[in-house]
Formats: C-alpha cells, structure tokens, sequence
C-alpha cells in the first residue's frame, strides 16, 4: 500500500474505492464536509450570485416604490386622526367664523363668542377697555387733590 491513500484512491473505480474505504476505516458516519470546488461550480455560483443581487436590487426598488406610495396614502389618514385625537383630547374642535368681543363691565372681563352666540374665551379687561363712569372719575380727581 502507499503513503499517499489519496493517491491511490483517485486510481479505483468506484465500487473498489467504496470497498477500500470500508474495509479501511475504523468508523464511518454521515457528517457535513467542506469540498473545494470544481472551476465549472464555482463559475456557476458566480453567476448565481450576480443574477441574485440584480434580483435583490429590483425588489429592494420595488419596495421602496411601494413603500413611497404607501406612505403618500397613509398621510392624510393619520394627519386626519391627529387631528380628531386634538378634538377629543381638548373637547372642541377648531373651525373659521366670526369671533365678537364684548366687554363686559360688570364682571369686569372682555368676551369673545361665536357668531352662534356660545361663550369661546373670556378674560380680563385691560385699563384702556374700562368704562370710567364720572362718578368714579370725581372721586378719584379728589382724592388726588386732597
């Protein structure tokens, strides 16, 4: 028998090198090895490979297509529900029409309401939106003076 059994078995046949594997060997199990590949495999992996990517590359463009629209689609609904989710937050809802400001000199605060009538905000009268009555004003002259 050689040294080199690779050798020599590279020279049987397959039946005989079955054999000769057999009788030889001390245990056998099915295990996962690694081969080197033939010129010819390696060739068609690269080609499996490159036409790959390009596949990859075309669906990643495709999604990004897609994702796009969806997102132009999805943006009025959730700029919509933000909106709604304001509304209930707050419990009013924003909407245009005419504003009236009356200032009301009693409970001494300026009053803003709808053209329906409803109370929108009240506050405090400011010193140039005060009704001076004359009365007041007399008083306050002699107190000044005296």
């Amino acid at each position: 028998m050689e040294h080199n059994l690779a050798e020599q078995f590279k020279r049987l046949s397959k039946s005989e090198l079955k054999d000769n594997l057999e009788s030889l060997c001390v245990s056998a199990q099915e295990s996962v090895i690694l081969r080197e590949l033939s010129p010819e495999e390696k060739i068609k992996l690269q080609q499996e490979w490159v036409s790959g990517a390009i596949d990859i590359a075309i669906k990643k463009d495709n999604f990004d297509t897609i994702k796009q629209e969806y997102k132009t689609e999805l943006q009025p609904l959730e700029l919509r529900n933000k909106e709604i989710l304001g509304s209930l937050r707050s419990n009013s809802i924003e909407e245009e029409g005419m504003v009236y400001e009356i200032p009301n000199q009693e409970s001494g605060n300026m009053e803003k309401f709808d053209s329906s009538g409803n109370l929108l905000q009240m506050r405090p009268l400011m010193p140039e939106e005060r009704q001076r009555s004359l009365i007041h004003d007399s008083v306050m002259k002699t107190e000044k003076v005296g």
